[in-house]
């Protein structure tokens, strides 16, 4: 049963996207015969069950069929087509739960970081409830259905040797392998400076041999605010890394004085970056509500693509670069909203290319009630997006 801020959210993701349909719907009907019985309680309250019944058909049909609509921001058909139509496929509705975790009392499970090697999906999950920052390790053969890994928890975010006593969030956030064969887990920890009567955030590094750890923290934050860089001055967070053949490339979101934005960093082994002055992408339409919370990045055909959420969690887009350096929205974002997953409410996600498969993996449930993990099938041609959008 969901509770009533996670009803209130569905319903206003489906009035909000409801509106359009409603006045074509409206249009070229004529005026109404008079009706003298008919009085305002009564129209208030017909209007009401109408909006409701709207709602639920759209909910129905939201069930039947995960194809994305693009939203009225869209650029043109013609642009939609060239651009590589995005469909998505509900996989499994649970993939990973807090009970799939032996022994563990958590409310709460999310994708954290996930990394496919010689055919195996690896999963460091964020397992976590209360005030917790542990980390759960679940393996699959597929990315669809997962199991228990081996030394639960793998890791504790909280003894990181920089971490503050007290904090608000601590995630993993991004995993790969490098050319030496060392795992690398990079994660973020946020925090409330009643100081500055202002959040703060670093992220952080752990090395191990292998998933299921031991795991090796770094000392130092390996990326901080600057502040030298306004837009990045006041906290950084959700890093997400890909290897090249020259090192490592980060994307990130900055927080300074104007909301969230998109940032690139570079380096050559994972312990010390060097962070390209200025964002490399920021909000500009209305879904994005002015500011850029979560981004993944990962490697495709001809450069990179790169999933990210808005202010608001609740939906996801994809914009597509050759270089990383500038980037271009896809013209039917947003591609995820809370009418792509079973319940109502988007938390975090991780998003992993194999192939020529992209999955999706969503935190998915209420604001107070359990979460779990959904996996969605993104059947999208990236490297035809990169070439159309970049113009190569």
């Amino acid at each position: 049963m969901r509770d009533v801020r996670d009803q209130v959210a569905a319903y206003t993701e489906q009035l909000d996207r409801a509106a359009p349909g409603l006045e074509e719907l409206t249009a070229g009907l004529g005026p109404r015969r008079s009706q003298p019985r008919f009085t305002a309680g009564w129209a208030v309250a017909a209007s009401a069950l109408g909006i409701l019944v709207v709602v639920g058909g759209l909910a129905a049909l939201s069930r039947r069929s995960t194809t994305t609509v693009p939203p009225a921001e869209s650029s043109s058909t013609v642009a939609t087509t060239t651009a590589a139509p995005i469909t998505l496929h509900l996989l499994n509705p649970k993939a990973v739960t807090p009970e799939m975790f032996s022994g563990w009392d958590h409310q709460f499970a999310g994708p954290g970081a996930v990394i496919v090697v010689d055919g195996t999906y690896h999963m460091l999950a964020s397992a976590y409830g209360d005030g917790l920052a542990t980390v759960a390790y679940a393996v699959s053969p597929d990315g669809i259905i997962w199991s228990q890994g081996a030394n639960q928890p793998v890791l504790d975010l909280s003894e990181a040797p920089w971490a503050p006593l007290a904090f608000d969030a601590a995630t993993p956030r991004s995993l790969v392998v490098d050319a030496a064969g060392n795992w690398q887990l990079f994660f973020d920890i946020a925090w409330f400076d009643k100081g500055t009567d202002e959040f703060r955030g670093n992220i952080g590094r752990a090395v191990a041999p292998g998933p299921a750890g031991p795991w090796t923290f770094d000392e130092n934050p390996v990326l901080r605010p600057i502040a030298g860089q306004p837009w990045m001055a006041k906290h950084v967070s959700s890093p997400s890394v890909v290897v090249t053949p020259s090192g490592m490339l980060m994307l990130f979101v900055g927080n300074g004085t104007e909301g969230g934005v998109v940032g690139l960093a570079q380096s050559t082994d994972g312990s010390q970056w060097e962070v390209r002055p200025g964002p490399v992408f920021a909000a500009s339409v209305g879904w994005e509500r002015d500011s850029i919370k979560l981004v993944d990045l990962v490697a495709a055909p001809g450069g990179y693509a790169m999933f990210y959420s808005g202010d608001t969690l609740s939906r996801r887009g994809l914009a597509v670069s050759a270089t990383g350096l500038e980037w271009s929205p896809h013209p039917e974002n947003p591609l995820i909203t809370t009418l792509s997953v079973p319940r109502a409410s988007i938390f975090d996600s991780e998003f992993v290319v194999d192939g020529s498969t992209v999955l999706a993996f969503i935190e998915n449930g209420g604001m107070r009630s359990e979460r779990e993990v959904v996996v969605l099938r993104v059947d999208v041609d990236l490297g035809k997006a990169i070439a159309t959008l970049t113009g190569g």
